[in-house]
């Protein structure tokens, strides 16, 4: 059981595997809730996704501030990891990020053997703080990926190499059976949605054993697991500008054409609060296409899931914005036109 990593120790292993963090805020290093909860051992890593898609800024606020309707102060994790697969840190020292966690679960991480064949399933011992665990934040490092529905290619592979780089630098007894996600630490939880739990364990060992120089105790540098082929999603409307309550057609545009699904949000000019609306749409011929009516400006953008995920990867298309106007907003336009129209 490691004693606590210190900030500057952290620094180190990100730096030794490769991992250029990025500081949400100068303050990283003492931001933490050590003087609560206490600090280490560390026994392992927990993986985290959010419930729902939200901009990265938003979603790094909320990491650092924490969650005041839930009374949860933040930081809410010590890491992040963006859709481009940036890795930043919220703060280094106990986070809320975990709460309580299965005790079978947390028995195995203390002999580093979370299943490499399936993932952990709780059975709701680590739902309350009269059973299981009891709160094991000062004990687990954690990781918020910032999507809701699926990681990017690159979160997968930050996420993996991050596993490895901690693994590394806690050392002996430590490998990717200390990671475990967060739906295995709880039966209230679901994240990470769209990683197995097993398999990323098997990544950060196959990361590890490729990233130590044999009989000579040091590490280099791992390559990254193996990346699935990019594809690239564009969003097109029918129009840019259309009436309120009028049908507006999206057509997502998928390249390569490979086959799939897609699903379409919208949200409100600046709020970056996604919704999602009309379910899954089937790719053919590398298109994916719905209708919506919308009331008032909008902006939309779609998700693009391949049938075959291991050799393609999710992506996200760019903000597309529709203007609408309203009949009323017509109406005035003609009567201001009308007016300037009959002056001499």
């Amino acid at each position: 059981m490691a004693t606590a990593l210190t900030a500057d120790a952290m620094l180190a292993a990100l730096k030794k595997w490769g991992i250029m963090p990025k500081f949400y805020k100068p303050d990283w290093r003492t931001h933490n809730r050590d003087a609560q909860q206490g600090w280490g051992p560390i026994n392992g890593f927990v993986v985290h996704n959010f419930g729902s898609d939200t901009s990265d800024p938003n979603s790094l606020a909320y990491l650092y501030n924490g969650d005041l309707a839930r009374r949860l102060p933040g930081p809410l994790s010590q890491f992040a990891i963006t859709d481009d697969g940036q890795v930043w840190v919220i703060g280094w020292g106990a986070a809320n990020h975990t709460g309580f966690m299965d005790k079978d679960l947390h028995a195995l991480v203390l002999k580093d053997a979370a299943p490499l064949a399936a993932d952990f399933k709780p059975d709701g011992s680590g739902s309350t703080p009269s059973s299981g665990m009891g709160a094991v934040n000062p004990h687990y490092v954690g990781v918020e990926m910032t999507y809701g529905k699926a990681p990017t290619a690159a979160q997968r592979t930050s996420v993996a190499r991050l596993g490895a780089a901690l693994m590394d630098a806690l050392g002996t007894g430590y490998t990717g059976g200390s990671v475990v996600g967060h739906r295995e630490c709880t039966t209230q939880r679901s994240d990470p949605v769209g990683v197995p739990m097993w398999q990323l364990r098997r990544d950060i060992n196959a990361l590890l054993k490729a990233g130590t120089v044999a009989g000579s105790g040091t590490s280099t540098p791992a390559p990254a697991p193996s990346t699935p082929k990019p594809t690239t999603v564009t969003v097109t409307p029918s129009a840019t500008r259309a009436l309120a309550g009028s049908r507006v057609t999206l057509t997502a545009t998928v390249t390569p054409a490979v086959a799939g699904t897609v699903r379409f949000d919208w949200a409100k000019p600046g709020s970056g609060t996604w919704t999602e609306f009309g379910g899954a749409v089937a790719v053919t011929g590398g298109k994916a296409s719905i209708s919506a009516t919308p009331s008032s400006s909008v902006v939309y953008r779609a998700r693009f899931y391949p049938a075959d995920a291991k050799r393609y990867g999710v992506d996200w298309a760019p903000n597309v914005p529709v203007d609408v106007v309203t009949l009323a907003d017509v109406a005035a336009l003609e009567k201001r036109v009308a007016e300037l129209e009959a002056k001499p």
